[in-house]
């Protein structure tokens, strides 16, 4: 059985090729950031890319949740931690916190429901798998 690694924590500087002419992040890059801090909490373990990969599998984005009320402005460094949640029916469902280098708390985090499935008969299937997500938030549900 695969243990998930409890919380991946990663810390992004906000770039100034990463923001509008105001000095505030792409929203794009944000979504970007968050992907990418997903695919680095799955890299090594039996459901990472390249694992997955050689059994003809992939895991395919079916639902993103995101509600932007302030973005991160040029220089700001922000940390991005993200965790399994669990698996409903054929989705497995991932949770983010976002936190300014000033502190602040993203109002409401980003949620993203993924589905494994096959390469070639994209066929989507869950019923197998043997992962086990840790790592909750409180008062994540």
């Amino acid at each position: 059985m695969d243990i998930v690694p409890g919380i991946w924590k990663e810390e992004r500087l906000i770039e100034s090729f990463d923001v509008d002419v105001l000095g505030r992040l792409h929203p794009q890059t944000l979504f970007a950031y968050l992907l990418n801090a997903a695919w680095n909490h799955a890299k090594g373990t039996s459901y990472g890319h390249d694992e997955l990969a050689a059994r003809n599998l992939m895991w395919v984005l079916v639902k993103v949740q995101m509600l932007i009320k302030r973005l991160p402005r040029w220089g700001e460094r922000i940390t991005i931690e993200t965790w399994g949640k669990r698996i409903v029916r054929l989705y497995a469902l991932r949770d983010f916190s976002i936190t300014s280098g000033t502190g602040r708390n993203w109002p409401q985090p980003p949620r993203h429901g993924w589905c494994w499935t096959g390469r070639v008969a994209g066929r989507n299937d869950l019923t197998g798998s043997q992962t086990v997500f840790h790592g909750s938030r409180k008062g994540m549900r």
